[in-house]
């Protein structure tokens, strides 16, 4: 579960330019960060045409960082917000679009991408750029892109990406990205110097250790009763029986991979009952029920501090619950968390 309380202090922090940043100063926007996307402070929808009645296939939650493919003009949302829209890419390989107005932009954004200490970046593909050894520009020497390794950005001055363990760089002859915080972790345990790792595979292999060592994330639980009827247990059922199935964001494929709320609808589908796609959706629809009354199949909502619902959880019965967890975790099987703030039945 990506827990997104605090998010709001974190997002202050960043755009007081302050204690939030890297300990190095840093000077003047570099246009290199245009590329991404950060809301500004609540879930965004994802829609599939540049309108505001056209459909929600998935919601951006605060804090998650994308990539922008193109901005385009559609509908304003009333007479004091723009025309511009955002397209992205969805997993499943359709585009998506976004409210501009939604998201972080110039300082504010690239302040709070650098706070996170996890954007890194290489030469672009078929450029022949300058590294430099100081912002005065001096002492450079020319290196073709890529090289193969990503360089962690230590600062941004005057347009000059510090590539660490590189040197300075144009922005506009590097190719940045950002890594997750899992990645993060992996690279600076390794002292990551030359060739990045293949962190997937990493992954895999980490989630292979932990279904070895931790079974009971991903067994079965066979919690249901004979007064459980016929429908929820095989709702229940099918649910756990994607336990290591990956989590990838947007994601509806029982197959390849869900996101918490991909994981119930998809489920749902299966039994001819729609519930909607995002989080917020499913919670506004169904039927509210007390905690004490919860059965299997019965699904579990949490909120932020703000009320903002982000994540969703299936019970199972006897205190547990199957859920697309995060991206290190994928879906498993565990003692439902105590802080939800609503539960719905759709049976």
């Amino acid at each position: 579960m990506r827990k997104r309380t605090g998010f709001a202090m974190i997002l202050l922090a960043a755009l007081l330019v302050g204690a939030a940043l890297p300990a190095r100063a840093e000077t003047g926007y570099c246009a290199a960060f245009d590329k991404f996307l950060v809301s500004a402070g609540e879930c965004v929808n994802v829609r599939t045409e540049p309108k505001m009645d056209a459909e929600i296939i998935a919601e951006v939650y605060p804090g998650q960082i994308l990539e922008c493919n193109q901005v385009t003009e559609g509908e304003a949302e009333n007479e004091s917000g723009t025309k511009l829209w955002c397209q992205i890419s969805l997993p499943e390989g359709t585009a998506g679009y976004v409210k501009y107005d939604y998201f972080l932009h110039g300082d504010a954004l690239q302040e709070y991408l650098m706070a996170t200490g996890r954007v890194y970046a290489d030469i672009g593909q078929d450029t022949r750029a300058a590294v430099y050894a100081t912002t005065e520009m001096r002492y450079g020497q020319e290196q073709e892109g890529p090289t193969g390794s990503l360089w962690n950005v230590a600062s941004v001055w005057d347009g000059l990406l510090e590539l660490d363990g590189l040197g300075f760089v144009r922005g506009e002859d590097c190719r940045l990205t950002v890594v997750t915080e899992e990645e993060k972790a992996a690279r600076e345990a390794a002292g990551l110097a030359e060739d990045a790792p293949d962190f997937m595979t990493q992954l895999a292999e980490q989630n292979e250790i932990d279904r070895m060592e931790h079974p009971e994330l991903f067994s079965l639980w066979s919690a249901v009763t004979p007064e459980t009827t016929g429908l929820r247990a095989a709702v229940v059922a099918k649910a756990q029986s994607h336990a290591g199935l990956s989590y990838v964001w947007g994601g509806t494929d029982l197959g390849s991979g869900v996101d918490c709320s991909g994981l119930t609808m998809s489920v749902y589908a299966e039994f001819g009952v729609s519930i909607g796609r995002t989080t917020r959706q499913q919670a506004a629809g169904g039927r509210e029920v007390a905690a004490a009354d919860m059965q299997p199949g019965d699904l579990a909502f949490y909120a932020d501090e703000n009320g903002m619902i982000y994540h969703v959880v299936m019970y199972v019965g006897g205190g547990m619950c199957v859920h697309a967890r995060d991206e290190a975790h994928g879906v498993v099987i565990e003692p439902i968390p105590g802080n939800y703030c609503k539960v719905v039945s759709y049976i």
